[in-house]
């Protein structure tokens, strides 16, 4: 009988302890969803919600003013997809991000390493090289108006100055995709070598004085202790920066052919024109996909066990990015 009822008082305490667990795990929920509310519902309203209406016009056809006019189905889709013009855009958004990410990333940690050297007058390049980053886009286009230019740009005035005969930098199929290459990195690379630095300042000394001491070169620190460390960095950069790399729509695209949905002037071709041109875009640098993938089921495998708050706010807003990207 002892027995029986030492058995049902553990029980009963083992119930009274589970219950404050159950309300405190309740409250962590109530208290995340609260606070990532306001960013859950920008998401819906500034980006799924477009998705959506762009998707369902692009199943229509319309006018101005009812563009819901008529169900057309697949009908755009179908004629975009038999469209010589709409193909070679794909090629072209697709060879600018596969371009542009790899050399970006080589180049913004070259930067990083550079600039994180003790050395006379680094703080003034750290900033002259940020500065791309700091101002508009409206005038980083400007700026590379001025030097494509055919009449009066710099880029011209130095190759006729070697002998050299002009070039259309942004009007000829064989330097467009290049010139457009150049304004991407420009704009994109201090981003990227800004977190190289952080991510540099990041890897303790100790190890770098342990290899030195081992007999190490510098060129083997770098491919033995560096490296490897930034490779979490560089595996973020480079998601990020594909996505960047798609959402690049500087307003001469126009006129460099590159554009998919450049020829399709009709309102209800926007939504299938957008729609397809990202999925080019998507697939850019799969070799970045692993390790992204791997860090976000480490961060859904260590947040349910528990539930705390913290971590289901990284669930909820690694989730949301990768919707957004």
């Amino acid at each position: 009988m002892d027995i029986y009822q030492s058995a049902e008082k553990r029980q009963a305490n083992e119930t009274v302890a589970a219950a404050p667990e159950f309300w405190r795990i309740s409250n962590e929920w109530v208290a995340a969803t609260l606070f990532l509310l306001p960013a859950l519902l920008h998401f819906l309203i500034f980006k799924y919600y477009p998705v959506a209406y762009s998707l369902a016009l692009s199943l229509h056809r319309g006018r101005l003013l009812d563009p819901f006019d008529r169900f057309v189905g697949a009908y755009h889709y179908n004629l975009l997809l038999r469209d010589s013009y709409f193909w070679q855009g794909v090629i072209n958004a697709f060879l600018y991000a596969l371009v542009r990410v790899p050399i970006g990333a080589a180049i913004a940690l070259a930067l990083a390493l550079l600039l994180s050297q003790h050395y006379q007058a680094r703080l003034f390049f750290r900033v002259a090289w940020y500065v791309p980053v700091v101002i508009s886009s409206v005038a980083q286009i400007q700026i590379f108006i001025w030097l494509y230019n055919p009449e009066y740009g710099i880029l011209n005035y130095i190759l006729q100055s070697l002998g050299f005969p002009k070039l259309l930098w942004i009007a000829h199929p064989s330097t467009a995709l290049f010139s457009l290459i150049l304004l991407g990195l420009w704009g994109a690379t201090p981003f990227m070598m800004v977190i190289y630095m952080a991510a540099l300042g990041s890897i303790p000394e100790d190890y770098y004085e342990a290899a030195e001491i081992d007999g190490a070169s510098a060129w083997k620190r770098f491919w033995r202790i560096t490296l490897p460390l930034l490779m979490p960095t560089t595996f973020r950069l480079g998601d990020h920066d594909r996505a960047g790399a798609g959402r690049s729509h500087p307003p001469f695209f126009d006129d460099v052919s590159m554009g998919i949905g450049q020829h399709l002037c009709p309102a209800h071709f926007a939504g299938s024109s957008s729609w397809i041109q990202h999925l080019p875009i998507s697939s850019v640098f799969p070799v970045f996909a692993p390790g992204v993938f791997r860090c976000r089921a480490r961060g859904w495998r260590q947040s349910f066990p528990d539930l705390s708050l913290d971590r289901y706010a990284t669930v909820v807003a690694g989730y949301s990015n990768a919707l957004y990207l």
